[in-house]
């Protein structure tokens, strides 16, 4: 999900495209057929109609729009913290995951069941 690095997202075609489904609220039509229409899964869709029934077409608007005007944006991690002590987490790894990680359920016997294929 997102773009490759290096292109902008267009913030107000997005919003633009949030606001496509109100039109369609009102038809009586039910998600999935607004989410075919418009090319987006039934979850956004459904998403879309709660925050439209909750706030209006105020809640559809574009998010964090302060940040954006004071030039901020979302930042991610440079590197690792300096507090890393790798020595501790390779010993993790070798004693501790192997205990709780989740192994495959054993197989039972054979199904005794009279539809099932011998």
């Amino acid at each position: 999900m997102g773009n490759p690095r290096g292109v902008k997202r267009d913030f107000g075609a997005l919003e633009t495209r949030r606001f496509e489904p109100v039109k369609l609220f009102g038809k009586s039509l039910n998600n999935s057929e607004i989410g075919r229409r418009l090319k987006v899964s039934n979850q956004t869709v459904s998403r879309w109609r709660k925050e439209y029934q909750d706030g209006g077409s105020v809640a559809l608007r574009s998010a964090w729009r302060i940040l954006r005007q004071l030039r901020w944006s979302v930042q991610q991690p440079v590197g690792r913290a300096l507090e890393r002590n790798e020595a501790r987490i390779e010993d993790w790894k070798q004693r501790r995951w192997p205990e709780i990680k989740k192994k495959p359920k054993k197989r039972g016997g054979r199904s005794f069941s009279s539809t099932k294929a011998v």
